[in-house]
């Protein structure tokens, strides 16, 4: 039987999410099978965060931090929507992909997430990338 990874990736570029979603099915064996979500912006991540609860929450979360916000729900950027996940799905494992590399926005970042990993994306490649997901997964940090 395979084991099912339930993801969520919320970039609002659809072709980052798409060489995500390559690089994690390129590197996954056989023995597990990855059900891979996408959202483009906070109100729809919001929404499908909101409705795994009544179903299966997912194991894992990548967040960007430049996100087109929600101004109905006052989820302005990316590490607003994590602290809503981490409210809403305590379960689910944070991996937080940036472009931000300043120490006090990386330093808000920890501090309000707490994510199980933080990767400045200049400063990783793809097996890098499926790296950080194996590591979280078995329970590890992993920060670039």
């Amino acid at each position: 039987m395979k084991k099912k990874i339930k993801i969520l990736m919320i970039d609002d570029h659809s072709i980052i999410m798409e060489g995500y979603k390559n690089i994690l099915e390129e590197y996954t064996d056989d023995k597990t099978d990855l059900i891979i979500d996408t959202a483009l912006d906070c109100d729809e991540a919001y929404t499908k965060i909101q409705n795994s609860i009544s179903t299966k929450i997912y194991d894992v979360v990548f967040l960007d931090i430049g996100l087109p916000p929600s101004i109905l729900r006052k989820i302005y950027s990316g590490e607003d929507l994590g602290i809503k996940i981490r409210e809403l799905s305590p379960g689910s494992k944070l991996i937080v992909l940036t472009s931000h590399s300043e120490n006090s926005r990386i330093y808000n970042i920890m501090k309000n997430l707490n994510p199980e990993s933080l990767l400045i994306k200049s400063d990783i490649n793809k097996l890098d990338f499926f790296a950080a997901f194996e590591r979280v997964m078995d329970g590890e940090s992993c920060y670039s």
